[in-house]
């Protein structure tokens, strides 16, 4: 009971810590993924950013905490729940508006959370192992410059002037991605640790700077992705993404358990299918405000700022 407590707590303060980072992003002049050092720059003046870095951070020692008390594998599900505590900001908050078909993407993860959860109680142990170094970074380095090449090509590319806004799915899965890699890096380093490695040995093995590396990249495009698209969509394709590929990756990498029964194998792969499905069933692009009305009701000088952004806006 105490692990679960504390996974939620956890997650509860990272979707937190996005909120801050959307009021953020929003005073900020037109950010591009080809420019991480002006992101930066712009990021550690702004006392949003920080007040959310600091919940960040809270967040990332109470996971290290959490996975003293349950694996990785039953801490998963939990670290989706808290998703509802930011749909709550973006609809309340920041008056995003969601259409039906998106509802019904959210209704399906919410599902799949829930299948998770229930085949958790037939895991295994959890995981251990430390894999070798070409094994690691086979894994960690396409899943930090894939996710970069997707941010500069969309900045890169150029469009029509009439072109709809996307919504937010291919930066939600990059930074997911990124994300994802960062907690995975995370798990070795708490093995590491829990092997009996200490100061410089620590130090010496390579998943603090994967880790850092990772998330760092993947913080910073979530500041260009939210001042571009609605935080509902960005956040959940984030999260449902990352924990995917946390779980997934960390089977690979640390033996993290997952049921022998075939059946609850099965009822566990489902459960993370119906969430990739559910990703796939968000519209592309956002709704043409005058049809339906669902769109981030955003007052006048946002929307100047947004239509300087140009086909990303």
């Amino acid at each position: 009971m105490a692990g679960s407590m504390v996974a939620l707590l956890a997650t509860t303060l990272e979707f937190l810590a996005c909120g801050f980072f959307k009021v953020a992003a929003k005073r900020m002049e037109p950010l591009r993924g080809t420019r991480p050092i002006r992101v930066l720059s712009l990021a550690v003046r702004s006392p949003y950013w920080l007040v959310g870095m600091l919940l960040i951070l809270a967040g990332i020692v109470l996971q290290f905490l959490s996975l003293t008390f349950i694996p990785l594998s039953s801490a998963n599900p939990l670290y989706l729940t808290p998703l509802l505590v930011m749909l709550v900001m973006a609809v309340g908050y920041f008056h995003e508006r969601l259409t039906r078909r998106e509802w019904l993407s959210l209704g399906l993860l919410a599902i799949a959370t829930l299948v998770i959860a229930v085949s958790v109680a037939h895991g295994e142990h959890a995981g251990k192992a430390l894999p070798s170094y070409a094994l690691f970074f086979a894994v960690v380095i396409p899943c930090v410059v894939i996710p970069l090449i997707v941010f500069s090509v969309g900045d890169l590319r150029q469009t029509g002037r009439h072109a709809r806004p996307i919504a937010g799915i291919a930066y939600g899965a990059s930074i997911g991605v990124l994300i994802g890699t960062g907690q995975l890096a995370a798990v070795g380093l708490f093995n590491a640790y829990q092997s009996g490695l200490r100061g410089t040995a620590l130090l010496q093995e390579p998943y603090l700077w994967a880790m850092v590396l990772s998330a760092g990249f993947g913080l910073g495009q979530i500041l260009i992705a939210l001042q571009r698209c609605r935080m509902a969509i960005v956040i959940t394709v984030n999260s449902v993404v990352g924990q995917t590929q946390l779980v997934v990756m960390a089977t690979l990498l640390y033996g993290e358990g997952w049921p022998h029964d075939r059946l609850w194998s099965l009822v566990r792969a489902g459960g993370f299918a119906l969430g990739i499905a559910a990703i796939f069933i968000f519209p592309r692009h956002e709704p043409d405000p005058e049809e339906s009305g669902a769109h981030e009701m955003q007052p006048g000088p946002s929307r100047q700022a947004s239509a300087a952004r140009g086909p990303y806006a």
